[in-house]
């Protein structure tokens, strides 16, 4: 991956910290619509992607969300990393994989104080996000990392208007011209 074609650490490092959360939870939520996974695994992501969205919205991390990040990982590394697809189902299980690793990155990020360690999830988090597009050969690979920047953007300007700070909740409109995620794969 080169520079262009990813969300940097030292893009999402300024942002306040439920921002770089809410960001990620953002990336992630526009790569959801590319799983095709069992609806036991989809559920799974579903739930520590809402509880990220809602840490995000509430400024609180809670045990609720660090077992949702730990399930994340768990169905990543032990479910799908682990498993020997045909080669008919490898592509559903590497996106699958993604999307997995970019929602536990997320969820651990909200679960971290230190600014850097958690930026660190979140541009990983997005990686994870944007290599799902790429994995499912998706021809709308670059408008998905144009609306992640665009994601990005909108929450810059939104905390800049707030003053938001480490502690400020992202209220639900913050991503309000961004487009929605979903809309576009």
């Amino acid at each position: 991956m080169t520079e262009a074609a990813r969300i940097a650490l030292q893009e999402v490092l300024p942002l306040p910290r439920w921002a770089r959360l809410a960001f990620a939870a953002r990336c992630v939520r526009r790569a959801r619509p590319l799983l095709r996974a069992p609806a036991e695994q989809a559920t799974v992501l579903e739930s520590a992607l809402a509880r990220t969205e809602h840490a995000a919205q509430t400024a609180h991390a809670d045990d609720e969300l660090a077992a949702a990040a730990a399930a994340a990982y768990t169905l990543a590394l032990d479910n799908l990393d682990g498993k020997a697809p045909t080669s008919a189902e490898n592509e559903a299980v590497v996106v699958a994989c993604m999307v997995a690793h970019a929602t536990a990155f997320a969820a651990e990020a909200a679960t971290l104080t230190d600014p850097r360690a958690a930026a660190q999830l979140v541009a990983q988090s997005a990686d994870f996000a944007i290599h799902a597009f790429r994995m499912a050969r998706s021809a709308d690979t670059a408008e998905a990392l144009a609306a992640m920047r665009r994601d990005l953007q909108a929450l810059r300007e939104a905390a800049a208007r707030g003053k938001w700070d480490d502690n400020s909740p992202v209220p639900a409109g913050a991503f309000q011209g961004a487009g929605e995620p979903g809309g576009s794969r």
